[in-house]
């Protein structure tokens, strides 16, 4: 499928989305930043975007003029965060996944690798 060999284009191109944005202790790259920095991009190589609900998942999937396509999907969180009613929490948790989901599929570096970070000093 085409979508691959421009997809590869697109990560030769750009890997890291910059942290803009600041949460409880740590950064992350906002979803507008991300937006803003893939767009330009993803045109040039003619990938366009879309998310899509199936139940409680989100769904984003990339595509391009021939009818390609490739999707990541996950499952948005329910519980009610501190501070915000059901509607609120809801929204974070799309705009959460919407992200994750979209950075995941482009293959983008967005935050700090915290996988190798071990709870006892190295030997």
């Amino acid at each position: 499928m085409k979508i691959y060999s421009q997809l590869l284009n697109f990560q030769n191109k750009l890997r890291k989305v910059n942290k803009d944005a600041k949460g409880y202790n740590y950064s992350y790259a906002s979803f507008d930043n991300v937006v803003d920095t893939i767009s330009s991009e993803l045109q040039s190589q003619g990938l366009g975007y879309t998310h899509t609900f199936e139940g409680q998942d989100i769904v984003c999937t990339l595509f391009n003029a021939e009818g390609d396509a490739i999707t990541s999907k996950l499952t948005l969180s329910t519980e009610i965060l501190k501070g915000m009613n059901a509607s609120q929490s809801m929204g974070a948790a799309i705009t959460y996944a919407r992200r994750y989901t979209l950075t995941a599929i482009l293959g983008l570096v967005t935050d700090d690798d915290t996988d190798t970070v071990a709870s006892t000093p190295p030997v």
